[in-house]
């Protein structure tokens, strides 16, 4: 089971000001918030933990960014609890 503390440490170790995922939720967000809804997002990441991602948690955007006249970079903006749940996966 996933605890309020290791998400808190994982989300702390993200940088701010980064694009967010297809659900418009940023690191910001979390952080300013995180006393009122870490319940929600703690209660959600140990739902999945014996089953699946939901599908929007699951979701990407990919975008082609131009790094120079004939090659493309593409970029993943994924979720913030996507990213959250990964972070902690790794240390485990």
């Amino acid at each position: 089971m996933l605890t309020v503390d290791e998400c808190f440490k994982a989300l702390k170790e993200m940088k701010n000001d980064k694009s967010p995922g297809s659900d418009g939720i940023t690191v910001e967000f979390y952080k300013t918030f995180w006393d009122d809804r870490n319940q929600y997002l703690i209660d959600s990441l140990n739902f999945s933990v014996n089953r699946n991602l939901t599908d929007l948690q699951k979701q990407c955007i990919i975008s082609l960014i131009p790094k120079s006249l004939f090659n493309w970079r593409p970029v993943t903006l994924l979720n913030v609890d996507y990213k959250i749940a990964t972070k902690l996966s790794q240390t485990e």
